[in-house]
């Protein structure tokens, strides 16, 4: 595993920026986000799970917005880009979208019990993981 060491030079530069990430209430996003505020960013969260996204919010008090965000909503995406913007007074210095899902058997064949036909596959893993940050730089 390969690993980067981030120094404090490199953290200040940070200071006064916003940054705007989806898929933060968890995770390497919730460690992002406790990194860059820490070091003076402005957060923009993004996360389609309320409890956690607005707990962190809570948890760091100032510099912060929480939008609820389904990455797989074009309005939801477009809602957070417009809140953050509005909210800090200017679009996000630097974006990152790490909402992600993995489901080992996406394209596993399924077949209907009563019929025997094969089902169409589940797609959410392309929704969430391709999609979604098709929408995030689009509505950068």
């Amino acid at each position: 595993m390969t690993t980067y060491a981030f120094d404090d030079a490199e953290l200040s530069k940070l200071k006064d920026k916003t940054i705007l990430i989806i898929g933060a209430a968890s995770g390497i996003g919730l460690e992002t986000v406790k990194l860059a505020h820490k070091h003076g960013a402005n957060i923009a969260i993004g996360d389609w799970n309320e409890t956690q996204g607005r707990a962190l919010a809570a948890e760091l008090q100032d510099r912060v917005l929480f939008r609820p965000c389904d990455i797989t909503s074009w309005p939801a995406v477009l809602a957070l880009f417009h809140a953050a913007h509005a909210f800090f007074g200017g679009a996000p210095d630097a974006v990152l979208c790490n909402a992600g899902i993995n489901r080992e058997d996406f394209l596993a064949d399924a077949y209907d019990d009563e019929t025997g036909e094969l089902l169409p596959p589940d797609l959410k893993v392309l929704d969430v993981n391709l999609a979604g940050a098709v929408y995030a730089v689009k509505s950068c």
